[in-house]
């Protein structure tokens, strides 16, 4: 399970208020709206990045809810969300600055520190999910994907290279 994003619609199952934009009581942590992202991929496999002119982030209380703007509700910049898409709202943690810093003195409050820890946690979960060393090396020396599909494959150009399957349905139709 991936922590710094959640996919909707991955059975083809968005719901009518998802397909008009709205994903409430959204359960994603984050340290600033900013951080937020949304990615549509659609049935040809075509990913859209939302520009944050291309949805709200509405906070009120503890509940995150964004709204995309689509055709149905009126806002600008409209992106149309069908029921086989994709959505997938992430955040994104920015690194190069902290999110609080202390001084000798200071009065420490917990939503200073836990802004502190969770900038580090955040940033740390982001990598995970991003697959930044996912394909780790097992005891015997070689790659392990833990049973996932590696897509992407070149065609090889030595003889221990892998190969995508086109590349090898290719070599038994063809010879």
């Amino acid at each position: 399970m991936a922590n710094s994003y959640i996919d909707y619609g991955l059975a083809g199952d968005l719901s009518t208020d998802q397909r008009d934009g709205d994903f409430n009581n959204v359960t994603l942590d984050y340290i600033n709206t900013d951080d937020i992202y949304i990615i549509r991929t659609d049935a040809s496999d075509v990913k859209t990045t939302l520009t944050s002119s291309q949805f709200t982030v509405t906070v009120v209380g503890s509940v995150t809810n964004i709204q995309i703007h689509t055709p149905a509700n009126g806002l600008a910049n409209p992106i149309t969300i069908a029921a086989t898409d994709l959505i997938r709202i992430g955040r994104t943690t920015g690194i190069d600055s902290l999110t609080r810093e202390f001084t000798d003195g200071s009065v420490l409050k917990a939503s200073d520190l836990n802004a502190a820890n969770n900038q580090m946690l955040f940033a740390l979960q982001e990598r995970a999910d991003a697959g930044v060393n996912s394909l780790p090396t097992d005891t015997d020396g070689k790659f392990d994907a833990g049973g996932k599909v590696i897509k992407n494959l070149g065609e090889g150009t030595d003889y221990y290279d892998s190969v995508n399957k086109g590349y090898v349905d290719d070599l038994n139709l063809y010879g």
